[in-house]
């Protein structure tokens, strides 16, 4: 959905911990719904672009769930300029420390997913890595040539 990997998707589901019919009830009086746990204080906005869309549907349907999840994950991404990682982390949270170990564990997860489903090569393509390895940047006492990164113009 939305241009985005589906083994990202799903790594996010793992990693928010969310079941149909689940509620969790926030630090910050907030509750978070469903398989996807979306914040109910994103409620609103939700509505405003999902107008068949209600808690309920957030809460007990995989589909809306995962639906408004993977367009929440995709906003986000574009709110950090194309920057899937940071975008992973507001997801979650604003706060700095919540957010840092929110991806530290995203990251576990998805590098066990990859090696589980035989993506490695995937993981290291998207990444740029199996480029830099074979062709490392030439040094020239210049920025180095960030060619070999992927870029997220597909995002915006």
């Amino acid at each position: 959905f939305f241009g985005i990997d589906r083994d990202l998707v799903f790594t996010l589901f793992d990693n928010e911990g969310g079941k149909i019919g689940s509620f969790v009830l926030n630090t910050n009086g907030t509750w978070d719904i469903g398989p996807m746990q979306i914040n109910s204080s994103n409620l609103a906005e939700v509505k405003s672009h999902f107008p068949a869309i209600t808690w309920r549907e957030l809460a007990y349907d995989a589909c809306a769930s995962f639906w408004v999840g993977t367009w929440w994950l995709h906003r986000k991404i574009i709110d950090r300029k194309g920057n899937v990682f940071e975008g992973i982390a507001d997801y979650n949270s604003k706060t700095p420390r919540v957010r840092a170990n929110y991806i530290f564990k995203f990251m576990e997860r998805y590098n066990r997913r990859l090696q589980r489903n035989g993506k490695m090569m995937q993981l290291n393509a998207w990444t740029g890595l199996d480029r830099v390895k074979q062709n490392p940047p030439e040094v020239t006492g210049k920025l180095a040539n960030n060619s070999h990164q992927q870029s997220w113009q597909s995002y915006r």
